[in-house]
């Protein structure tokens, strides 16, 4: 009964715009302006409900679309808007994490194809993330070459029902 809206693969905050193929706004500003042009297209569509999902939980990005509720929600204009993030579903065996087993595996789930962990070779794991020379360069968390806890598919279902029941 809803409309999901593309995937915005940016994110702010969370001081790692360093690691490879991670795009980090610097500022709020960008991401902002584009939800708020999109909430007030949305309302200008008749929608009366919008989520802003967040699967980037660093404490700048769940600011963010928290003020971004809040202020729209404050102003009377529709859609009700509610922020929620990715990590409050509290998915046992994925503890949060960057490019780690968590996200892959979600991204596995929505996007196959963009996932190919066997492209980070069969490497040990160094303990230093943060050194190019790793073979897990710039991944925190869980090594995503690593059997997940679910599956991909199941993961996305888990996720996608607590999202539901957050929304009712």
């Amino acid at each position: 009964g809803g409309l999901v809206w593309p995937v915005l693969y940016y994110g702010t905050g969370g001081g790692h715009g360093h690691f490879p193929w991670t795009v980090m706004m610097p500022t709020a500003t960008e991401i902002e302006a584009l939800l708020t042009f999109t909430l007030r297209r949305l309302s200008s569509l008749g929608v009366t409900e919008a989520v802003l999902f967040t699967g980037h939980f660093a404490d700048e990005q769940l600011a963010m679309i928290a003020h971004i509720a809040a202020d729209w929600n404050a102003a009377g204009h529709a859609p009700q808007v509610r922020a929620l993030s990715v990590h409050q579903a509290g998915i046992s065996g994925f503890p949060p994490d960057h490019a780690g087993l968590f996200e892959t595996t979600l991204l596995q789930g929505i996007e196959t194809d963009l996932v190919k962990t066997d492209l980070l070779g069969l490497g040990d794991d160094q303990p230093d993330r943060f050194d190019p020379a790793s073979p897990l360069w710039g991944i925190v968390g869980a090594d995503p070459r690593q059997p997940p806890p679910l599956s991909a598919h199941d993961l996305v279902a888990s996720m996608s029902d607590w999202l539901a029941s957050q929304v009712g």
